[in-house]
């Protein structure tokens, strides 16, 4: 476009008009969007709750862009206190309330006891002689228990027939 000092007086009346239209087209726009911004201020007074019907395609656009910009506030999981219990938990609380056995001596000296003196005993030997001293145990599989104290303790030896021999 040239410049305005350049154009004859038609073609300034032109451009006046041309001006004129697009200002009254930007000044109804601003009257539409002063009548939303109202509404959106007495949505906000009464609560967030609209008071008419519609709510106008600005406070739309609105609403939708902050909805998804906002991070979801409901929490993953099962809620505190809720009786829903995982069945799990459920398997476990019948060992919970299982007692367990006292026993005067721990078993690695019982086993010391056991096998003092003899120059070797065979696994179910020891066990057979470990549950005659009178040794308390809710184990299922108490020879494993048994094995595993042998096996990890280093005064425990096995020799090379098999027989658990104690070296204190």
């Amino acid at each position: 476009m040239a410049s305005l000092s350049s154009l004859s007086t038609e073609e300034l009346e032109r451009e006046l008009e041309q001006r004129k239209g697009a200002l009254s087209g930007l000044l109804e726009k601003r009257e539409e969007l002063e009548a939303e911004l109202k509404q959106l201020n007495d949505q906000i007074a009464s609560g967030g709750t609209p008071k008419s019907g519609s709510a106008g395609k600005a406070a739309k656009a609105a609403k939708a862009s902050s909805a998804a910009s906002e991070a979801p506030t409901k929490r993953r999981g099962r809620p505190p206190g809720s009786k829903n219990k995982p069945k799990a938990a459920a398997a476990k609380s019948s060992a919970a309330g299982r007692k367990r056995p006292k026993n005067d001596k721990p078993l690695p000296a019982v086993l010391a006891e056991v096998l003092e003196g003899k120059s070797g005993m065979q696994l179910d030997d020891i066990h057979d002689a470990v549950v005659a001293t009178g040794y308390k145990t809710s184990s299922k599989n108490f020879k494993n228990v048994i094995y595993q104290n042998l096996y990890n303790k280093d005064e425990f030896t096995k020799s090379g027939d098999g027989a658990w021999v104690y070296k204190p």
